[in-house]
């Protein structure tokens, strides 16, 4: 899922804890959550098509959800390509009794290089999973948003300390992240402090495209919220970056609209694209037996891409020179060819690497 043009900053912005806050400050909130809200309404098609397909696609029938798919499409990718083969080891996310685990749990924990670019500093990041980590799943119902919570909570170490002007700015080194709650209006990280004295909150806003990052604080089990004033207000201010973008992941370099591009299933692939999904009569004019046949094929550019990209394409579509196969093909419900099949364990996708 690749919410808002190929890559955004969305996902990696838990990563960047950069944006959380400071301690100091957190002491005086222990009885509640500091949110810091930035505007992401492009996030906001991209955020529900995700959760749409992972209801229609694995929840209500139960099909296990590939690991390589679902890190991918969630952009939770790491660094490396040791590291995503490793993750991607796990198999796949089963679901039962509303909650997710993997189908081949790892013997140990697992900690995860990422990095990303904030203002003009890489900050390089780990992030650990629990060998016995669980993923509860709650659907949106009733107003309410559609939720994830781990258990163990997920632990988030800053390698790299954001610094402003030159000063290492006093905000926690190490964060648990215990849930990521996604509703019509916006995406939302849920973070605390290791011993659970600090809470935090990132929301990304899907009613609003521009303007400034917004502080506010949100009382313990009261769903009123209060501006922060005086000094912690200007401590927080002194901690955002300029622009309200947000944190980018750094291996896909500055977002870029590069358009895919769709073609008939009978021409060959443009120079410097492959090919990464298949539609149903998406174009006039090109060769069909029915009105179903996938006959239209979906090609992305590669070319453009930095070290570091990865991409989910067709198994049948040739490696680009450079690139790695990370996953190997195996079966994905949605995309290349798999309407084609019926439902049958055809492996149509693999993960590639450009290192």
């Amino acid at each position: 899922m690749n919410w808002m043009s190929r890559r955004t900053f969305a996902w990696s912005s838990f990563l960047t804890v950069g944006c959380l806050g400071t301690r100091a400050i957190a002491k005086g909130f222990a009885q509640g959550r500091l949110l810091l809200v930035f505007p992401a309404k492009q996030m906001r098609e991209r955020a529900q098509t995700f959760v749409d397909d992972l209801q229609n696609s694995y929840v209500k029938t139960g099909t296990p959800y590939p690991i390589y798919s679902v890190l991918f499409e969630s952009e939770l990718l790491p660094d490396t390509l040791a590291s995503i083969q490793a993750v991607g080891h796990c198999g796949n996310l089963i679901l039962k009794d509303n909650a997710f685990k993997f189908s081949k749990a790892p013997t140990a924990d697992l900690t995860l290089p990422y990095h990303a670019i904030l203002d003009d500093q890489t900050l390089h990041n780990e992030i650990t999973l629990s060998k016995d980590l669980t993923i509860h799943y709650t659907a949106a119902a009733a107003g309410q948003p559609t939720s994830f919570i781990f258990e163990p909570a997920i632990a988030v170490h800053q390698v790299d300390r954001l610094k402003m002007n030159g000063v290492v700015a006093p905000i926690p080194e190490r964060l648990m992240l215990s849930a990521i709650r996604i509703s019509a209006s916006g995406l939302r990280y849920e973070l605390n402090t290791p011993d659970g004295s600090a809470a935090y909150g990132i929301v990304l806003d899907f009613t609003s495209d521009s303007g400034s990052p917004k502080i506010s604080y949100e009382a313990e089990l009261k769903p009123v919220r209060r501006s922060i004033t005086g000094m912690g207000l200007a401590l927080l201010l002194a901690l955002m970056w300029a622009g309200t973008t947000g944190c980018q992941n750094h291996q896909d370099g500055p977002l870029q609209a590069i358009q895919d591009i769709e073609q008939c299933f009978n021409q060959p692939a443009p120079d410097g694209y492959v090919r990464i999904n298949s539609k149903a009569a998406g174009l006039a004019g090109c060769p069909s037996s029915d009105p179903n046949s996938l006959n239209v094929f979906v090609f992305t550019n590669y070319s453009s891409k930095p070290s570091g990209t990865k991409l989910l394409v067709c198994s049948d579509a040739p490696i680009p020179g450079g690139w790695i196969d990370v996953s190997g093909s195996y079966h994905a419900e949605k995309g290349c060819d798999s309407a084609r099949y019926h439902g049958t364990s055809y492996d149509n996708v693999r993960l590639i690497y450009h290192p």
